[in-house]
């Protein structure tokens, strides 16, 4: 019998965690059958911890620790669902950034790839916990924005693309800047599919591009501050 037991949870022959029991609540040893049930239950839990491993990385961009765009779809969906339920805003932000080719020209991939993980770090230093970012390749993001008006997710933008103006790069001992373009919209109850926002956002960036890029704007409408 033990006062202490430690229990590694393994998973085929990788260690992923232990468990640790510090003491029983009527003060008794650990005895040998407590030990053995405490096997059986790890067993389990190293299952079902290393699935849930799994899970984050199969929706979770390798580069910037976003989410991948195949679970933005799933996200959406069930938003908007939620939305009907509780009948709450939903906004997204769409944006890529500008003349992101001419970086990867200018100063290689690598360079490119530091970018776009610098881009991501400020969007999860802006958004909320409950907010949604994905990268959906290359360098086009979207953010969804539960509880959110459209005013409210223009701001949020606009806060976005400040931080990346002003974001210094060094690459080569010579220094850049960067800028990037946004697209808004908000989910309404006469949207004829799930689609539409994301339609209506991708043509609101689409305008902001065509017009001079660095800029937020829904459509009819922009938003400097």
């Amino acid at each position: 019998a033990m006062d202490q037991v430690l229990n590694p949870l393994i998973v085929k022959g990788r260690l992923i965690g232990i468990i640790k029991l510090d003491g029983k609540n009527d003060s008794t040893p650990f005895s040998t059958s407590d030990i053995d049930m405490l096997k059986l239950l790890s067993s389990h839990i190293a299952i079902a911890l290393n699935d849930a491993i799994l899970y984050e990385k199969a929706i979770t961009d390798g580069l910037t620790g976003l989410y991948v765009q195949r679970h933005f779809h799933h996200k959406l969906n069930e938003e908007i669902n939620r939305r009907k339920r509780t009948d709450t805003d939903l906004s997204l932000i769409m944006f890529d950034i500008d003349h992101f080719k001419e970086i990867n020209d200018t100063y290689g991939h690598d360079a490119g790839d530091h970018v776009l993980k610098c881009v991501a770090t400020i969007v999860k230093n802006v958004i909320r916990e409950y907010d949604y970012a994905f990268r959906m390749g290359g360098d086009e993001f979207l953010v969804l924005l539960p509880e959110t008006n459209e005013k409210q997710a223009m701001f949020l933008a606009e806060r976005i693309r400040k931080r990346v103006k002003n974001k210094k790069f060094v690459e080569k001992d010579e220094k850049f800047f960067i800028t990037a373009s946004f697209g808004i919209s908000q989910y309404n109850n006469i949207e004829s599919s799930i689609t539409s926002i994301v339609k209506r956002a991708d043509k609101a960036l689409y305008e902001v591009k065509e017009s001079g890029r660095n800029n937020v704007k829904a459509l009819y409408r922009f938003y400097r501050v």
